[in-house]
């Protein structure tokens, strides 16, 4: 565990959310970014909830039926998308892509769309959370903090307690990001590192399957 005296004072001018949207589903049987929540799909969700925070971009990396994505996203002007032609091929390649196309950010959040209890106080939270960390990375924590130690550090390696996505990262994770391997996600490097985080117990909660959906 790094030194918390050596906190870095880094403060991120430029926050971008990228949101991993390009999966065809494969356990669920149709995309699970068109499923939708009380009238609207996860997808529209999770990118209007960004375009409502502080992030100064927001960037949706599409694969699989990208043309009804893009139909989708189309009343929420701050939201750019791209299309990644890899996604096949796994996560990372739609993280590399993202991350070239925000490489001017000081600071990237990266997301994903099926988490249903995702919020734009989540982003915000995260966001003015990133210069607090050393390491430049802040990310969710989902374990409940009713079930754990009142002493539990709010420092500390990622290894005992459940972290993961969304998660920001400084620019001095960038060429980490962009060298991810095709199959592997953001929490290579969560896990890689010692991080700041936010509690985020529902962020346990996404869909992968058809009995995901039947608890909601």
């Amino acid at each position: 565990m790094k030194d918390l005296s050596d906190s870095c004072s880094f403060v991120a001018k430029t926050s971008a959310i990228l949101i991993l949207a390009a999966g065809a589903s494969t356990r669920l049987g149709f995309p699970k970014q068109l499923f939708k929540i009380d009238g609207e799909t996860l997808l529209h969700r999770v990118a209007c909830r960004a375009s409502d925070s502080r992030a100064t971009k927001v960037l949706v990396v599409l694969g699989h039926q990208a043309d009804a994505m893009v139909r989708e996203l189309r009343d929420l002007q701050n939201v750019r998308t791209i299309h990644n032609p890899e996604w096949q091929n796994g996560m990372g390649t739609s993280i590399r892509a993202g991350v070239r196309e925000l490489a001017s950010s000081d600071a990237i959040l990266i997301s994903v769309c099926d988490q249903p209890h995702l919020t734009t106080a989540i982003f915000n939270e995260l966001i003015k959370k990133l210069p607090d960390s050393p390491t430049g990375i802040v990310c969710s924590r989902y374990l409940s903090p009713d079930s754990s130690s009142d002493s539990l550090p709010t420092f500390h390696s990622p290894l005992s307690t459940p972290y993961g996505v969304p998660a920001i990262f400084a620019s001095q994770h960038f060429p980490a990001l962009l060298a991810l391997p095709q199959d592997a996600g953001a929490k290579t490097l969560i896990t890689a590192n010692d991080v700041e985080f936010i509690d985020f117990p529902l962020g346990a909660v996404d869909i992968d399957t058809a009995d995901d959906l039947k608890k909601l």
